[in-house]
């Protein structure tokens, strides 16, 4: 929904002060940055006035002893200026640097706390875009446009009241002619303002698609498809380069009609300054000292102009930032909870009706009871829910109605903390980090010693693999354990598993994705590591979990059956038409691989 002016407005406040709130705790060093920058301005202004006792005193009487102390107390106000400008910009940096920590540590813990919904519904390229480009421009803020708007605000009063005082009538003849530059320069910003937000989202859209490409190098070179991949990425990089062209046009555009207008000033001050000088009016030293001032002034107010205009530019992308501030979790902690004394694994879906945000429901009444200790597995048609029965069970998600019970605890009256610690997920595809096979298996749990890590490795069969390597437990495992296949990368997310040694385990088809043979060592290192866990699955291929104690179909949000195989293969029911027709695509697929071998 698009916003009216007046509430993009009142957003925009509101993004600024919640960025601003990140400096409350440097309060005092924000005070000696403001008192700085006034000492600084105080500098500035004293020069003039130098310059203008020596050109209507000192020089005239050429007195050399006057010249040589004004020199001198020259030296010591510039001296002052430099080190007050020093110290400042020390002071500035500590203040942006702590302030943009405290602002990343904030978003990450916040991207943290979001939970799995967060990262379903949004890419990682737009993830990433926020804690870059959008950090950056919020940075600015901290670096260059909040620090340099104080002390360009302190360098337009002190000038101001200046000329104001020293010919009052010529200041107000004057100033106005920089404000011709608002007769046409709000044209311009609102063009400007509307590129520059065009060319935020065309940035993010850049970031999300670099990210993509890298991610899919491998499949891109192995279809031949390098130039189609370029083509796109041409064709992304050019629409934000030309929007980027356009908005510094206009950028450069408010800059110029800024300068005419400035410039236009500067003529009348010199055309009515020579009048004053000719009846008597003013001095030279004193029109010296107002064209300095007033060139000071005219300089300030573009430049606090050029800030608070640039400023707004951040504002827009720190807005972008605010938002993701405001996300709530759909799963959070209520305000009481218990823990129990230890989670045994006995798991109950009671008429549970859940659906995703914006979708269709999915599951509709599901009621089931997952024995302790033993196995259940979940089969059924594509799209029929039972993954995300894996989800709720790990409280990724709540229902929207119904309950399931954990020992007979409703999950959301348990601590999340205990709950991740209970289940256990090998998921289809196991995501490894770029480090070695020992931190990998670490992972599991980061307090564990060499010894453990090692006995985990042996339980899930995958120990003698290891040390056929290099540099053993120390392999590096490539980025997204790349060096490694399937077989090899599910053998460590099972040791893993052992490392954590959870309750519960969820299965989401972890084998589902591994040929024959990586099928079976995997299924090995399973089978030891379900023994006594309830364990629930999501099965692709029925024969692999023939031998469960309970074997349930999910049909339409509903279970629709349970039993033993050999209970529903006698009933004839959806769970027989399901292996019958695996059979049948088994049968077709070794017929198709016979003719291809002939």
């Amino acid at each position: 929904m698009k916003l009216s002016k007046k509430e993009n407005m009142l957003e925009s406040w509101r993004a600024y002060v919640w960025v601003l709130s990140f400096l409350r705790d440097y309060k005092g060093r924000l005070a000696a940055i403001i008192l700085l920058g006034l000492i600084i301005a105080l500098g500035e202004m004293s020069v003039p006035q130098f310059i203008q006792y020596l050109i209507d005193h000192v020089m005239p009487a050429k007195n050399l002893r006057m010249f040589g102390l004004s020199l001198c107390l020259l030296v010591l106000v510039l001296g002052l200026m430099i080190a007050s400008s020093a110290a400042n910009n020390v002071l500035v940096r500590s203040v942006r640097e702590k302030a943009s920590r405290d602002l990343q540590l904030s978003l990450f813990k916040h991207l943290r706390r979001l939970g799995f919904a967060y990262y379903e519904q949004h890419s990682v390229g737009q993830t990433l875009s926020l804690f870059n480009q959008n950090m950056t421009a919020v940075q600015n803020i901290y670096t260059q446009y909040l620090p340099q708007s104080v002390q360009q605000a302190l360098l337009i009063l002190v000038p101001l009241g200046t000329v104001l005082y020293m010919n009052w009538a010529l200041t107000l003849l004057i100033i106005p002619c920089y404000f011709l530059y608002y007769i046409i320069g709000p044209k311009t910003d609102r063009q400007t303002a509307v590129y520059f937000e065009r060319q935020t989202k065309e940035r993010e859209m850049l970031n999300k698609k670099i990210y993509d490409s890298v991610n899919s190098i491998v499949e891109v070179r192995a279809y031949g498809a390098v130039p189609w991949e370029m083509g796109r990425f041409t064709e992304v990089y050019r629409k934000y380069a030309n929007t980027r062209l356009i908005s510094l046009l206009y950028r450069h555009l408010r800059y110029s009609f800024r300068m005419m207008a400035t410039a236009v000033g500067v003529i009348l001050m010199y055309i009515l300054g020579g009048r004053y000088i000719q009846d008597g009016t003013m001095s030279v030293g004193e029109f010296v000292s107002f064209t300095i001032y007033m060139l000071m002034l005219f300089r300030s107010l573009g430049h606090i102009t050029f800030l608070m205009l640039e400023q707004s530019y951040c504002i827009a992308q720190a807005k972008l930032l605010y938002a993701f501030s405001l996300e709530q979790p759909l799963v959070e902690e209520s305000g009481t909870l218990r823990e129990l004394p230890e989670v045994k694994g006995d798991v109950r879906f009671c008429d549970v009706h859940f659906g995703y945000p914006n979708r269709e429901p999915v599951m509709e009444g599901f009621t089931a009871n997952i024995p302790l200790g033993k196995k259940t597995a979940f089969v059924g048609a594509s799209g029929s829910g039972k993954s995300t029965l894996l989800k709720l069970v790990g409280r990724f998600y709540d229902p929207a109605a119904g309950q399931i019970l954990l020992d007979g605890v409703p999950l959301p009256e348990l601590p999340l903390q205990q709950i991740r610690e209970a289940v256990g997920i090998v998921f289809q595809e196991t995501y490894l980090f770029g480090s070695t096979i020992r931190e990998n298996i670490r992972f599991g749990r980061p307090e564990a010693t060499d010894e453990e890590i090692e006995a985990a490795a042996k339980a899930a069969f995958i120990h003698d693999f290891i040390m056929e390597q290099p540099d053993g437990y120390d392999t590096n495992v490539g980025e997204r354990g790349g060096r490694l296949s399937g077989g090899q990368k599910q053998r460590i997310a099972v040791a893993r598993m052992f490392l954590k040694d959870p309750a519960i385990i969820l299965l989401d088809e972890a084998t589902a994705s591994l040929d024959s043979v990586s099928e079976r060592a995997v299924q090995q290192a399973l089978n030891a590591l379900l023994a006594g866990r309830t364990t629930i699955a999501v099965a692709h291929r029925i024969s692999t979990i023939a031998d469960y104690e309970q074997i349930i179909v999910v049909d339409q949000g509903r279970a629709a059956e349970r039993g033993t195989y050999e209970q529903l293969m006698r009933a004839q029911g959806l769970f027989y038409q399901l292996v019958k027709g695996e059979e049948s695509m088994d049968a077709q697929s070794a017929l198709d691989l016979a003719v291809h071998q002939e």
